[in-house]
């Protein structure tokens, strides 16, 4: 693991700076007011071509240009230059201060770093070590070769190691090793440092001189693992290896209960086989972050493959053929929705004997355990076995919270109830799911979960080692549906009953009641299952009349004026082809920490003006929170499948994180000494 620190201090540089000296072909970041660093001899006879990969590489990172992706993103989210500036000179300088500890100007360090320059992090199969140690190091461009050098004198003369190239420091042992070279590309010298000497020896001329001129690809950040060059040269061993996971298991994991023992070894020889196939299906692994004016800020993964023998492949080919928009059930959720979500289904069956395997494993340890009788614990078991799974099934979901204008329940209700109830509505809200599938199913399940918790050798087994605690386990039962539900309706309520009522006010004691009152609450929750034909509506909540209120909404024939089809905002969701998709934000976040804070310190007077201000940023943001992040996932079939997620953060979203960032920064630096 400690070959990643390089990796991890080229990410942590780059994602701490703010704007730099810009290129003349940089249109987009402001010109620096400090004074030019002074140029390199143009005329030094130093090599700088292109020289061949040292090894395999199998790791491999490229920033083309941090200072522009923090520029884009800060103007997206709205920070003020200023502090941009300040923190970006804080971070490098700790940071280099963190690699020559005491030992060189970390200013006049920090004054060449050339973040308009690409940012590189290399690592390569070592063909020389009998241990599989790889090689490698990380590459940040600088301003001036001479004035590198001049700022790192403190550490000793730089060592020159070949042509153009000098270690900074002397020979004792440093938790770096790092050299200062000339380099091709933008920046005329680049900063290279590795864990060992071996490292930064042979990477440094690849850094410098290859990787500078090779055109960058992708986003503005881009970075990889190549997984065959590791399974060509570790494949065979770790086939042989793989073989004894049936013996390790047998050894380590069974417990002497027929079921649960014979699953145990299933599962073990299935890993193996899944895992041996996945070393030769396995082709890449990338990441890429891009920034720009419009989209803002977009995040993508992916995992690729050379072939489709492993389970995972299959699977990602069989869901490669259900690409498609946003069904119109999608639509059809609530305009006020925080968070909603589509997804194609593929091929749902293919889970089957994976939840089979959990139930056979629940149903021995319970065995194994003496857990209730024979017939309990199978029933129990059995709501892994037969999950609900079909084939092509299209899912949607919805949730949203802070329904503020939800009357009381009751008006004669105490008033501990009351805020209780109030507070579950604003944080816990409201949940919505349909599927393209009748109710049946459901409904089926649904009842088997209600009867298998309500089992006597179940329940009494859990009341018993719960002890004083048991009084907090909830009455589940199902209960007539309303007829808003429809013909094959279904509903299960869970109850909370003669709860202590939590005690709100910080000052008063410890307990809940502390001043001697014996206020005792209930807590009632929601499941109801909507039959329209072949779709089928499920809600999850507190507040039954929300519930049915939403329920209501997403009806077909519902008015359109309060769905997610008349929100302009969600246009580039419409045309997308994906298996699955939609969107979230950060409302509920917010809304929960502010409404949490602000429960804490008001009894206390607020607490001070910096956190009053930082609760009253939270609980007005810009956009209060209901910018949509976007996220998808997209699967490419064939001979060699792909799977891939995108999130993209739009300005809305990053304006008010930037709101956030820049409020805590605040805070932070009220409270330093």
């Amino acid at each position: 693991m400690r070959t990643l620190l390089p990796l991890s201090f080229s990410t942590l540089l780059a994602v701490g700076c703010g704007p730099a000296t810009p290129t003349p072909d940089d249109p987009t970041t402001p010109p620096s007011t400090s004074p030019p660093p002074a140029a390199v001899a143009t005329s030094a006879p130093y090599d700088l071509s292109p020289v061949p990969e040292p090894g395999d590489v199998v790791g491999f990172a490229r920033w083309a240009n941090p200072a522009n992706t923090i520029t884009t993103l800060a103007g997206c989210a709205g920070v003020p230059p200023q502090l941009t500036e300040g923190t970006s000179r804080f971070a490098v300088e700790a940071i280099l201060d963190a690699l020559f500890p005491g030992a060189t100007d970390q200013k006049q360090l920090a004054a060449v770093v050339a973040l308009d320059a690409p940012v590189f992090a290399v690592t390569v199969l070592d063909p020389g070590s009998k241990r599989g140690r790889p090689l490698s190091a990380v590459s940040v461009g600088l301003t001036s070769l001479e004035g590198a050098r001049g700022a790192v004198e403190r550490l000793g003369t730089p060592t020159e190691l070949s042509p153009g190239v000098w270690r900074v420091g002397g020979k004792e042992e440093a938790k770096f090793s790092c050299a200062i070279a000339a380099a091709a590309g933008s920046a005329p010298a680049r900063l290279v440092c590795a864990e060992r000497e071996r490292d930064l020896v042979t990477l440094t001329p690849y850094v410098t001189r290859t990787l500078p001129s090779t055109p960058a690809e992708g986003r503005d950040l881009r970075a990889e693992i190549r997984l065959v060059p590791i399974t060509d040269k570790f494949g065979g061993i770790a086939r042989q290896q793989l073989r004894g996971i049936p013996i390790l298991a047998q050894s380590q994991l069974t417990i002497g209960d027929p079921l649960f023992d014979s699953t145990v070894m299933e599962t073990a020889n299935a890993l193996a086989t899944e895992v041996g196939a996945l070393i030769g299906d396995a082709d890449k692994l990338s990441l890429e972050i891009g920034s720009d004016p419009t989209s803002c800020l977009t995040v993508s993964g992916a995992l690729a493959l050379r072939g489709n023998t492993s389970w995972l492949g299959a699977t990602i080919t069989d869901q490669a053929r259900v690409m498609a928009p946003p069904p119109a059930l999608f639509w059809r959720l609530p305009k006020d929705s925080e968070a909603a979500t589509f997804s194609h289904g593929g091929d749902g069956p293919r889970l089957a004997p994976i939840f089979k395997s959990l139930g056979d494993l629940l149903e021995g340890y319970l065995g194994k355990e003496k857990i209730g009788g024979a017939a309990d614990r199978k029933a129990l078991a059995d709501l892994l076995r037969k999950v609900p799974l079909s084939k092509d099934v299209t899912g949607v979901s919805a949730s949203g919270g802070g329904q503020k204008q939800a009357p009381p329940r009751s008006d004669k209700a105490p008033a501990a109830q009351q805020e209780l109830e109030q507070l579950l509505d604003d944080l816990l809200g409201w949940t919505l799911m349909g599927i393209t599938e009748k109710p049946d199913a459901i409904n089926t399940y649904f009842k088997n979960l209600v009867a298998a918790y309500n089992r006597p050798g179940l329940l009494n087994t859990l009341k018993k080692e719960l002890k004083n605690d048991a009084k907090f386990l909830p009455v589940v039962k199902t209960v007539p549906a309303p007829k808003e539900l429809g013909k094959n309706g279904f509903a299960v309520q869970i109850s909370w009953k003669d709860l202590p009522a939590p005690n709100t006010d910080p000052l008063d004691g410890a307990g809940p009641t502390a001043k001697g009152k014996a206020a005792k609450i209930t807590l009632d929750a929601y499941v109801y299952v909507m039959d329209e034909g072949t779709t089928t509506w499920m809600a999850v909540g507190t507040n039954k009349q929300e519930l049915l209120k939403r329920l209501s909404m997403v009806k077909a024939g519902a008015p359109e004026d309060a769905t997610l089809a008349t929100r302009a905002d969600l246009a580039q969701l419409k045309n997308a082809k994906v298996g699955s998709g939609g969107y979230f934000t950060i409302a509920p976040f917010t809304r929960s920490v502010g409404q949490s804070l602000g429960a804490v310190f008001r009894p206390l007077g607020g607490g001070t003006p910096a956190l009053q201000q930082a609760l009253g940023v939270l609980n007005g943001l810009p956009h209060k929170g209901a910018g949509p992040i976007f996220f998808s996932t997209l699967s490419e079939g064939g001979s060699a499948p792909k799977a891939r997620f995108t999130i993209n953060m739009t300005k809305p979203s990053l304006e008010d994180a930037g709101a956030l960032i820049a409020s805590g920064l605040k805070v932070a630096q009220s409270l330093r000494p």
